[in-house]
């Protein structure tokens, strides 16, 4: 996601007490890892790894150079045309739901569940009420956790569903707020509101032919991305206000 980044800063058990409050990323992350990250584009000593949320415009965030051009440019597309053109070969959004043998651990890595109910037990937190929403009426096709794994249990889980008439729907969730990551958005990427958070709503399109609409927003406590493939990717507009009327009807 382009328009947020995030470093967990409880990783670093090295790290000195006033690392939390400073812009120094370096303290936490590897020399090797800063450097790939400033030749893809992101210089990581300007991203705050004081924990919470942290909105910046784009000129003040870590993207550089070519990257913030392009994501500049997604903006504006956003904006004016209502979509724009992913420069990825492949659209990523939504996990395929046929996946290849894996070895041990990464069966183990790649779990999924029947239900929330059986899940519930490996998360660390509540996971987002679907109930009064479509998505109550309709079978879950796939749970799995997501985030990051801390003492036997996930801090996030990922949630799919398809939607008669809409499509395939992803919701993604992950609590930030217990690790201390610290989380940074793109204030000119936050082009509207769910449930009073400042949230990101896109349509991007892909070279294979797909076409991804997305919300993302972060809480006080947790950050939520809900991702459709719609069966009518030609339905912008009818698409995009039917995934955000979702979005604030969840956890009703």
């Amino acid at each position: 996601m382009a328009f947020m980044l995030s470093i967990p800063a409880a990783a670093a058990t090295d790290v000195p007490p006033q690392a939390a409050n400073e812009r120094n990323p370096s303290a936490i992350v590897p020399e090797a890892s800063r450097l790939d990250a400033m030749r893809s584009g992101v210089d990581l000593s300007r991203l705050s790894t004081k924990p919470g949320v942290h909105i910046v415009a784009l000129a003040d965030s870590p993207f550089t150079g070519a990257l913030a051009d392009q994501i500049r440019s997604d903006i504006q597309a956003q904006a004016e045309q209502g979509s724009f053109l992913s420069t990825q070969d492949n659209d990523a959004a939504l996990r395929p739901a046929a996946r290849g043998p894996k070895n041990r651990l990464e069966r183990w890595l790649d779990t999924s569940y029947p239900s929330l109910d059986a899940a519930r037990p490996h998360l660390r937190y509540d996971a987002m009420s679907v109930a009064g929403t479509a998505l109550a009426h309709t079978p879950v096709q796939d749970i799995y956790p997501s985030g990051k794994l801390d003492k036997g249990k996930w801090s996030g889980v990922t949630r799919t569903w398809l939607v008669s008439g809409l499509g395939n729907i992803q919701l993604s969730e992950a609590e930030y707020r217990e690790s201390g990551t610290s989380i940074t958005l793109i204030r000119e990427w936050l082009n509207t509101q769910v449930s009073g958070f400042p949230a990101t709503l896109k349509t991007v399109r892909y070279a294979s032919g797909t076409t991804v609409v997305s919300v993302a927003w972060v809480t006080d406590s947790t950050s939520y991305e809900l991702a459709l493939r719609p069966l009518d990717p030609k339905a912008v507009k009818a698409n995009e206000q039917a995934l955000l009327a979702l979005a604030n009807d969840l956890g009703r």
